[in-house]
């Protein structure tokens, strides 16, 4: 049985959590910890879970997890397994030795636990090696599951809106803000290639998504990164089932021409997304921050994409590392030229801060103060009200132009006066 905390709240304002668990007969608990953000949740339910249930292991996963994992375990006795990189083959050995089925703890791999007072990491390492075994779209191991597609940030809506669908995992790409960059693999699943699904399951998926109700489907990876045969069988083999998905996709690089043809040709372009990330205006800071394209062909894609129907988003950083004023005049200039010749609305020019991820590759950057190092510093980050975490990023940018001044620059784009470029 799972549990989709922000899906029971949506349903039940009263819903608790505490109630839940002690009113539940369960042999193991296994709590996500994948994104940073959800660090002090994570921790928060598995300590909930030993007050009621002193007895009942509880188990952590996910990168988070497992880039913290002895951090954790040594601060943290309400924790009493992390499964680290791939868990799939772990979690279910683990599963069945906690149920009495299996071999001792030690030889499971990628399992970090407590022995004794101890701290142990078993020696064996696995790594998986096929995606496709695993059913990515079928939840009904959840309660309510039938309402996953219709959760946002928001809350629960009445149109279910997106899914998101394993792909692959791994990158090729080291962008500077990413914690999944291809410098992390090793770290992150005991391997350095990226895993691909086969075509005709990535297909068949979507078929099934969108024949389930879903809008868009929001696949992990960009199809282009995964090479243009990939994603040629992949469009295939949607248009053979004479299916037209919705899809939000991010980019990771810039699209060709001949990828968004294609693109246009397979989805359907009123539930059609796609993401791209300039990071910056000026080149050389995109190029330091992993993105490899010019200026003039950004312009010329993202107008080739509109003349095709095609939705745009456009990702800028409002705190890159070590920005001049020129480099934020760069960005400026663009995202305003892109208003005023494309007609790019705020909803389409996106100006974002981020917060430093772990192991993310802008750590390394000359000059760059950074602040969030340990598991207790996002654990920490995590408490702050909404309104500090604004300023709260884990590091200090060094950038020569005040945040709050290019926040009124960048508003004042979309303001009625706007009529020309500076």
């Amino acid at each position: 049985m799972g549990l989709n905390f922000a899906i029971e709240k949506s349903l039940n304002p009263q819903f608790d959590i505490l109630t839940t668990l002690e009113n539940i007969d369960y042999k193991v608990l296994l709590t996500d910890l994948h994104w940073y953000e959800h660090s002090f949740g994570a921790l928060y339910i598995a300590e909930q879970s030993k007050k009621l249930h002193p007895h009942t292991p509880t188990v952590l996963g996910g990168y988070t997890s497992t880039i913290f994992a002895n951090e954790i375990m040594e601060n943290f006795p309400q924790v009493d397994y992390i499964v680290t990189g791939d868990s799939d083959l772990p979690v279910e050995r683990l599963v069945d030795e906690l149920l009495g089925n299996a071999d001792s703890p030690d030889t499971i791999p990628n399992l970090v636990y407590r022995r004794d007072g101890f701290v142990l990491t078993s020696r064996e390492i696995w790594a998986q090696t096929d995606l496709d075994a695993i059913d990515f779209i079928h939840t009904d191991c959840f309660e309510h599951s039938q309402y996953i597609p219709y959760l946002t940030v928001k809350g629960l809506t009445r149109k279910a809106s997106s899914y998101w669908l394993c792909i692959a995992r791994g990158c090729k790409f080291n962008c500077a803000y990413c914690c999944g960059a291809n410098a992390n693999m090793e770290t992150l699943f005991h391997r350095c290639n990226v895993l691909t699904r086969s075509p005709e399951r990535v297909a068949s998926d979507f078929c099934q998504l969108t024949e389930m109700g879903i809008s868009r489907v929001s696949p992990s990876h960009d199809f282009q990164m995964l090479g243009k045969d990939y994603y040629q069988k992949v469009f295939s083999q949607i248009r053979k089932a004479n299916v037209k998905p919705g899809m939000y996709l991010e980019c990771f690089q810039l699209p060709t021409k001949e990828y968004i043809d294609d693109i246009a040709r397979t989805f359907d372009k009123k539930n059609l997304i796609l993401v791209i990330s300039p990071i910056s205006g000026n080149e050389i800071l995109r190029r330091e921050n992993g993105k490899f394209f010019t200026n003039e062909a950004l312009v010329d894609m993202v107008a080739y994409a509109m003349a095709k129907g095609i939705v745009v988003q456009l990702y800028y950083t409002l705190n890159i590392v070590g920005e001049t004023r020129q480099q934020f005049m760069d960005t400026y200039i663009q995202m305003k030229y892109l208003h005023i010749l494309l007609g790019l609305g705020r909803k389409s020019i996106l100006y974002q801060r981020v917060v430093i991820d772990p192991l993310a590759g802008m750590r390394k950057m000359e000059g760059i103060e950074v602040k969030y190092n340990d598991f207790m510093d996002y654990y920490h980050y995590c408490l702050l009200a909404d309104e500090e975490k604004y300023s709260a990023t884990g590091f200090e940018d060094r950038g020569e132009v005040p945040l709050m001044e290019k926040i009124r620059m960048y508003e004042g784009i979309f303001s009625q006066d706007t009529a020309c470029l500076d």
